[in-house]
């Protein structure tokens, strides 16, 4: 809100406040906004990356990739 990074509020207002910042930064040519969602969905991509824990002491061959839930170990 307004350059805070922190701010505490009840759910209700904080929905009017991100749907206000929507409408405020939509736009009218359809080619913007696309991109903007590009852009969101790969800045949660990437905090997702980021947070998720790897292992280094190890690396998998490649049968191991082909089991999903064995990569992910």
């Amino acid at each position: 809100m307004n350059g805070k990074h922190n701010v505490v509020c009840f759910r209700n207002v904080a929905s009017v406040i991100l749907t206000d910042r929507w409408y405020h930064d939509h736009c009218c040519n359809p080619q913007e906004d696309s991109m903007r969602v590009v852009v969101a969905a790969a800045k949660l991509i990437l905090a997702q990356i980021l947070a998720s824990e790897y292992s280094t002491d190890q690396y998998l061959v490649n049968e191991q990739f082909d089991d999903v839930d064995r990569a992910r170990q």
